[in-house]
């Protein structure tokens, strides 16, 4: 059984982990230096760790960016690709995997499109990985997901963890896979998944309800 590895993206770690929202941003301003030497080693440290993990025998990574949400608000696009692109794909070119998956976080407040539109306009694009998952019941929809990255990206999306998957009925599941594959299926390069992590109460039904809808409307004309 395939499986690949998390790993967050050093700036999301510099936030939430070795440091916090309030000395990254505060050192982004005024010891913009100090901050990019401390990126340098957790690049070094998840380049080193995703390696291992390959060698024990991970396919891949999941690589995370975002954090929640709220570096789409609080960061230029600018200041995106300086202290985190620049490093993500430093990481992402060091790793030697054959799977390689970008999760776009977000949240319910903000999410990459609607601060800085960076979804529709295709700046995933600059990011070196196989594939793409984001939660897009939340924003961006597949169909139009498809049709900017679907020339250069694996597209893995089209089940709502929040809703309909937790609270929903079986047949409501039934027709939102129907729906995603309807949206994103054609031509290939479309994997059926959740936006996040499926939460733990989410039915067993519900689970279910998936892998039968997929044997039912995922085959390609």
């Amino acid at each position: 059984m395939p499986f690949i590895y998390t790993i967050p993206s050093p700036i999301v770690q510099a936030l939430h982990g070795v440091s916090n929202p309030e000395r990254v941003y505060s050192d982004m301003e005024k010891q913009p230096d100090t901050l990019k030497e401390g990126l340098e080693i957790i690049t070094q440290t998840c380049i080193d760790f995703g390696n291992a993990c390959t060698v024990e025998g991970a396919a891949g990574i999941f690589f995370g960016i975002g954090g929640g949400g709220d570096i789409w608000s609080r960061m230029s696009r600018e200041e995106l690709e300086e202290y985190a692109l620049a490093y993500d794909n430093k990481v992402l070119d060091a790793i030697d995997a054959p799977i390689k998956l970008l999760h776009i976080c977000s949240n319910q407040r903000e999410n990459p499109q609607k601060d800085g539109n960076l979804m529709e306009d295709g700046w995933f694009k600059k990011y070196h990985v196989d594939a793409i998952n984001w939660w897009d019941s939340s924003f961006t929809s597949i169909k139009k997901a498809k049709s900017i990255y679907g020339d250069r990206f694996c597209i893995i999306a089209g089940l709502d963890q929040r809703s309909t998957m937790v609270r929903g009925t079986p047949n409501q599941v039934e027709e939102q896979v129907k729906l995603a594959i309807e949206n994103a299926g054609n031509d290939g390069g479309f994997i059926l998944g959740p936006g996040f992590a499926l939460n733990q109460k989410t039915p067993l039904a519900n689970y279910n309800a998936v892998g039968k809808a997929v044997e039912k409307f995922g085959r390609y004309k």
